[in-house]
């Protein structure tokens, strides 16, 4: 056998034996730079004293609460042997909810509670879910979605941007002065109880969208089996349709 077909058996023998020892629950794994932890089964909530943020941005599976309050408060609940491995802070006006960025966690319980006085936008990935309720009248409110990841929510805003990709969804009820909305990737719009006078539609890759338009709908962009469904006698202006996409008014 060569040198270097000596070293490569020896590199195999190393890892069936490391994947071995995870597989028994021996040692976590790490797979270059990234570590995956399994969880405990023992959960255990942590109360951060974070302020000043009017935007959430979670990642890496965690279901979060919002609500409206006076004051913030953030208490994150996960398996215990988790807990030092969570990247909860605020990054400018952001809080951020998830774990460190070389950790990955398996069969594991993440969820966070959290209050504030206003909220303007979400971000969610990484098969997160986010609801929100109880908020006021903002001008603008941002949805940023990816990853099978999913946002519920109530908003009353003069501005809805939303950009949805990867199999996600939103459902948002409320009213919106104007919306403009984009979705690819198999991702769902889902706002029948989101009333919204003017409104712009961008939609690809077998995604769809239900909606209620008071005044006017377009551009509207619909590609890639994509379908759009809409309410509320808006009229219809700039539609592109194409790859079998369907445009429907109900």
């Amino acid at each position: 056998m060569t040198h270097v077909a000596t070293r490569f058996a020896a590199l195999l023998a190393a890892v069936v034996v490391t994947a071995s020892m995870a597989a028994c629950g021996e040692i976590n794994v790490s797979i270059g730079n990234s570590e995956t932890i399994d969880g405990s089964g023992v959960l255990a909530s942590e109360t951060y004293d974070l302020t000043d943020f009017d935007t959430v941005e979670v990642s890496n599976a965690f279901a979060v609460s919002v609500t409206a309050a006076e004051s913030y408060e953030v208490v994150v609940t996960a398996d215990d042997n988790l807990l030092e491995s969570l990247e909860v802070e605020v990054r400018g006006s952001t809080l951020v909810i998830g774990l460190a960025p070389d950790v990955r966690a398996n069969d594991a319980t993440l969820g966070a509670s959290v209050a504030m006085p206003a909220l303007v936008g979400v971000t969610a990935s990484g098969a997160s879910r986010v609801s929100f309720t109880g908020f006021g009248v903002v001008d603008r409110f941002d949805v940023e979605i990816s990853g099978a990841s999913r946002v519920d929510g109530a908003i009353d805003a003069g501005l809805l941007v939303a950009e949805l990709s990867g199999a996600t969804r939103v459902q948002l009820a409320g009213t919106a002065t104007e919306a403009r909305l984009e979705a690819s990737g198999a991702s769902s719009f889902e706002l029948a109880d989101l009333e919204i006078q003017t409104a712009e539609v961008h939609l690809s890759g077998a995604s769809n969208a239900d909606l209620v338009v008071l005044e006017e709908l377009g551009p509207v962009e619909l590609s890639g089996a994509s379908e759009l469904v809409f309410g509320g006698g808006a009229t219809l202006r700039d539609v592109e349709s194409s790859g079998g996409s369907r445009l429907s008014e109900r």
